[in-house]
């Protein structure tokens, strides 16, 4: 980096002194420096007096620093000497050329001279920090690396852990189809399907076991048809004089709701008698052979 030095030279009167010689040597010297005319040009002096004043008796120059190909250490002093033909001539010891503060500049990498409030290197990971973003799995901010949702690793690099995230994928994705028995090792939070069957009072499912085993048998109880036959293979009773059909069921209930219709009118039907035999038997009795549908359901 170069360092601009610019000065007006003037007298008592405060008038400009043009066309004085200006000489830059290294502080405490006669050694001439190095001094650059530009702040962008390759053109240098190195011979003094290195510049002349102008018509307004204003001078500069640039001093390099050592990231210039030529250049001083940062800290390094200087002296100034000016003469001029029928003036005095005057000298100026330990000038600070080199700024003591600068500019920061966030795209150096590199440098780590302490002449700002932060360093460039630390800027230029302030600017690559902000700018980071961890899905494009670009340089870890401490050490922080994506997350893989597939895998179960429990390092603690990431902002979640592997084994977090798999495991929110999971409870997130997760969905019991039905009811079932079966045990599951690894539903979210550890939920397990619903067994009506079961009496178990464990809560760890949607609602315990056992209160849907009461619900079902309320449900069971209040419910629709559970068996439903067509009546067409009557017998004739011929001490009653009346034809019998005796129903057999499966519901273990000795008063269970009946509902008839006959087949051909599609009506309501009321045979003569309905006889409960016992808790599987029901026996309907009628003056003749009517084609009927008899539903059969528990209270």
């Amino acid at each position: 980096m170069r360092y601009h030095f610019w000065q007006f030279l003037i007298n008592q009167e405060g008038q400009p002194i043009n066309d004085a010689d200006i000489s830059v040597y290294a502080a405490g010297t006669t050694t001439p420096v190095v001094v650059y005319l530009g702040e962008l040009s390759s053109e240098t002096a190195n011979v003094a007096p290195q510049v002349k004043t102008n018509s307004n008796g204003f001078f500069e120059f640039w001093i390099g620093d050592e990231e210039e190909a030529i250049g001083y250490t940062r800290g390094t002093k200087f002296k100034i000497s000016w003469n001029r033909t029928g003036i005095a001539s005057g000298t100026i010891d330990n000038i600070e050329v080199f700024q003591t503060t600068e500019g920061v500049d966030e795209t150096d990498a590199d440098s780590t001279f302490k002449n700002k409030l932060i360093s460039n290197a630390l800027a230029y990971q302030f600017d690559t920090h902000s700018k980071h973003d961890v899905l494009d799995d670009g340089y870890p901010i401490h050490g922080l690396m994506m997350v893989d949702t597939n895998s179960t690793e429990n390092v603690f690099n990431k902002v979640i852990s592997n084994k977090l995230a798999n495991e929110w994928e999971i409870h997130k994705n997760y969905e019991f189809d039905s009811f079932s028995p079966s045990v599951l090792d690894n539903s979210a939070h550890n939920l397990q399907p619903i067994n009506y069957n079961s009496t178990d009072s464990k809560f760890n499912k949607l609602m315990a076991d056992n209160i849907l085993y009461d619900l079902k048998a309320s449900i069971d109880l209040l419910g629709a048809y559970t068996e439903t036959i067509e009546v067409t293979g009557w017998v004739l009773n011929g001490g009653s004089g009346n034809y019998e059909y005796n129903i057999i069921h499966n519901l273990d209930w000795d008063f269970p709701a009946i509902d008839c219709w006959d087949i051909d009118s599609r009506m309501v039907y009321a045979p003569t008698n309905i006889y409960s035999e016992d808790a599987n038997i029901i026996k309907i009795e009628n003056q003749t052979p009517q084609r009927l549908k008899v539903g059969i359901s528990r209270r």
